[in-house]
């Protein structure tokens, strides 16, 4: 007999709990990082509810997580496919502050 008491993304709360502790985070800063509620940031640990799309890319990019991290992560929120961090945020490892065809102007 299984156990129908068990929230619905119970294994993602408890992995996202084990990676904010991991990281020495309390709840409020990660909470202030990624720009939501820190009820939302309970429930999601709780395996209440999981976050959006956005803000799950948002965690996985806070913790600065890689390939088989974020994968595993994506899909414990019950997302298929993997994370495509470049799709939502803007890359800056070419980022020029001052590129050649840019002429600065000192009045």
């Amino acid at each position: 007999m299984s156990d129908n008491n068990q929230p619905p993304f119970a294994s993602f709360g408890e992995a996202l709990k084990k990676l904010r502790i991991k990281h020495q985070k309390t709840e409020s800063e990660l909470s202030d990082a990624v720009e939501i509620k820190q009820d939302s940031l309970k429930d999601f640990e709780l395996g209440k509810n999981r976050p959006s799309e956005d803000v799950l890319l948002l965690i996985i990019q806070h913790f600065d997580l890689k390939d088989e991290a974020a994968r595993e992560l994506w899909q414990l929120a019950g997302y298929s496919g993997n994370p495509s961090i470049s799709d939502y945020f803007m890359q800056d490892d070419n980022y020029d502050p001052e590129p050649s065809n840019t002429k600065v102007v000192v009045v």
